[in-house]
């Protein structure tokens, strides 16, 4: 279709250069004719044949100057084919950029949910006998991961096709543009052709670039928002899930501090020696400080379990059990530490 229309266009051209050059020459010739009126018949006498002379350096710089206006003409529009093209880069690095920076995002994603996977598996298989009774539990957390990364991929794709979309109406402005400025050019090229009503045209031309230029900065300024409101929601979207996966860890860490306390005060139990007549039901509350060794430094009991004799006889398992296990996690160490101590009937 370019090429039937370049052939047009240089038709149309050639057509009017040739009109051109008839109009100068019959303008010269019509100049040079006698049109005054032929006097009366007088004495027969030869008559002298006149020569018309065309000024061919006129002709030719007539033909120049057209020639000149269409060389200007096609530079113009390559100039605009260039910007138009470095528009599209601009564009597309930008894209890849913003693109890059959510593979980021989601990279990060996928190594917290590993760090987090392998920390539970090595817990699990640690103390797979004592905590039987939260398998269930375990398996409900894997379900709620499963359900972050189906939420996670979901976003990914509605990104994904997001920019496709995108990149079609980049593709259907620009293949717009390129016509337009083709129709443009063709209107021009008749309207040059109408001399009598080039004024008239080139104000139509002016009204119709202003109307584009317009059109054009409106299309940008809805682009624009548009594409802020998607970042926005894509930000809300990544601060929700970010929330939740705060309030797993949150969950996680209060767990794993019921388990600490709870394998102290086994261990606790198990160092207890049981006074004679001690009745059922005891249960006292006991604060213990210790170093990051597990060493113990002091024993309190808080809430008494009954007698003297009985919370001494806490306290000495207290220290009958030093140094303390330690936490699985480093970061749940606590020098202070206050649990309840109720022994088994």
């Amino acid at each position: 279709m370019s090429s039937r229309f370049h052939a047009l266009f240089d038709k149309g051209r050639a057509a009017v250069y040739a009109v051109l050059v008839h109009a100068l020459f019959v303008a010269v010739l019509l100049t040079t004719l006698d049109w005054a009126p032929e006097p009366a018949p007088a004495a027969p006498k030869v008559e002298s044949v006149q020569a018309v002379v065309v000024d061919e350096g006129q002709v030719e710089a007539e033909v120049k100057r057209l020639q000149e206006q269409e060389r200007l003409k096609q530079e113009q529009a390559a100039a605009e084919q260039r910007r138009l093209q470095e528009q599209a880069r601009q564009a597309q690095t930008k894209r890849q950029q913003e693109e890059q920076r959510l593979a980021d995002v989601q990279k990060q994603l996928v190594e917290e949910r590993q760090r987090h996977a392998q920390v539970l598996r090595q817990q699990q298989e640690k103390e797979a006998e004592k905590l039987a009774a939260l398998q269930q539990q375990q398996a409900q957390e894997a379900a709620r991961l499963a359900e972050l990364d189906r939420q996670q991929m979901k976003v990914a794709e509605q990104r994904k096709e997001e920019a496709r979309r995108a990149a079609e109406r980049e593709q259907a402005q620009a293949r717009e543009a390129k016509i337009a400025h083709a129709q443009a050019l063709l209107a021009a090229e008749q309207r040059r052709a109408e001399a009598e009503r080039q004024q008239a045209a080139a104000e139509q031309r002016r009204a119709e670039e202003e109307q584009r230029l317009a059109e054009d900065a409106k299309r940008k300024t809805e682009e624009a928002q548009r594409k802020q409101q998607a970042e926005q929601t894509l930000r809300e979207q990544l601060a929700q899930e970010q929330m939740t996966l705060d309030r797993e860890r949150q969950r996680l860490r209060e767990r794993h501090l019921a388990q600490y306390a709870a394998q102290i005060q086994g261990v606790v139990q198990r160092n207890w020696i049981r006074p004679a007549g001690t009745p059922k039901g005891l249960k006292c509350s006991v604060r213990v400080e210790q170093i990051p060794g597990g060493e113990v430094v002091s024993a309190v009991v808080t809430s008494s379990c009954g007698s003297v004799a009985l919370d001494r006889s806490v306290m000495e398992a207290v220290y009958r059990s030093s140094p303390l296990p330690k936490p699985q996690d480093p970061s749940l160490f606590d020098r202070e530490l206050n649990f309840v101590f109720e022994p088994e009937d």
